[in-house]
């Protein structure tokens, strides 16, 4: 097995933790923005100019987020050895929002580049979302690992586009209609630690 090039990474229960309060709290603290509207400003200007605020105020307030266990030290070594990192997720929220609470809980991320499903057509696991990483990257399927905690979404989607799928399973909590389809071909790992040390022996 040679080194990566670029490994690719899912946001939630992979690189960062989030803890959900409650979507209520979210909602009680947008509620607390609201003001009065001498201007008559329309939904559709509001929603242009402050969307994202908004959507950060109520992310922020429903959930708290940290870094995965060892993460931090999985990417300084990534970055040190010269090999290149990006985010693919699947998420509702924007792609502007993903980077920015990627860059305030890993603040010294050298991320490349952040994909949000919201902002494209395709979701994990279909493959046109790993095809599109592997454009933005200019690396073929075989020059990229995708590291990620959903089975089906990132090990399996991963392997259907011929990327090498990294399983951490350490945040997995298996349901009992998840259809389990994975033939084998993938890295399983409950540490970044453990990443760490399968890179280091590869070629």
């Amino acid at each position: 097995m040679n080194k990566p090039k670029l490994i690719l990474f899912d946001y939630g229960n992979t690189i960062i933790t989030e803890t959900v309060h409650g979507f209520d709290k979210g909602n009680e603290a947008l509620l607390k923005t609201a003001v009065k509207n001498p201007q008559n400003i329309t939904i559709t200007e509001l929603q242009a100019k402050a969307y994202e605020e908004l959507e950060w105020i109520y992310w922020n307030n429903a959930t708290s987020a940290k870094p995965s266990e060892n993460i931090v030290e999985l990417l300084e070594y990534l970055h040190k050895n010269g090999i290149r990192t990006g985010v693919v997720s699947n998420i509702m929220l924007s792609g502007n929002s993903l980077k920015r609470r990627i860059k305030e809980v890993l603040p010294e991320n050298h991320f490349e580049f952040v994909i949000a499903s919201s902002e494209y057509i395709y979701r994990k696991p279909e493959k046109e979302i790993f095809e599109m990483a592997l454009i933005k990257s200019g690396l073929s399927a075989h020059e990229v690992w995708f590291c990620g905690d959903n089975p089906i979404c990132d090990t399996e989607g991963a392997l259907n586009a011929g990327i090498q799928p990294v399983w951490y399973k350490k945040t997995f909590k298996e349901k009992s209609d998840l259809k389990m389809t994975l033939q084998g071909g993938y890295i399983e790992i409950n540490d970044w630690l453990e990443l760490k040390e399968i890179i280091e022996r590869c070629n």
